[in-house]
């Protein structure tokens, strides 16, 4: 139960940035698989935004971040505020982050005139 619930908070939010046109560039989340894989896209794009998800001890993420132009900055976060990963001034990269314990994990991305893609997706075990 508190899965779905979790599962329909992170739904509400993508559907909430889906599509949006921000007054300082532009950002569109495709989620391809609720819950567990979705990839943002943005165009000069001046902001932060933050993405709620689920995760169970030991799920691996795995990011990958095509950056064309910019500032990118990303953290992942338990709702403790623990840091799991905090990377600023990114560049184009792939890598993996590992949930240390089951809950719900905080992805706060910020751009600073950035263009790009962020593809989050939760690996089977």
């Amino acid at each position: 139960m508190i899965k779905l619930v979790c599962l329909t908070i992170v739904s509400l939010l993508l559907l909430t940035f889906s599509g949006c046109n921000i007054t300082k560039g532009g950002i569109i989340v495709n989620e391809k698989i609720p819950g567990k894989e979705f990839e943002i896209e943005f165009s000069k794009w001046s902001n932060e935004n933050k993405f709620l998800l689920p995760m169970n001890q030991n799920d691996e993420l795995q990011i990958e971040i095509i950056n064309g132009s910019g500032t990118i900055s990303l953290k992942i976060s338990d709702l403790k505020g623990d840091s799991i990963y905090n990377g600023t001034g990114l560049g184009s990269a792939s890598f993996i982050v590992k949930a240390p314990h089951d809950g719900d994990y905080l992805i706060t991305m910020k751009g600073r005139n950035a263009s790009g893609v962020i593809s989050i997706k939760t690996l089977p075990r």
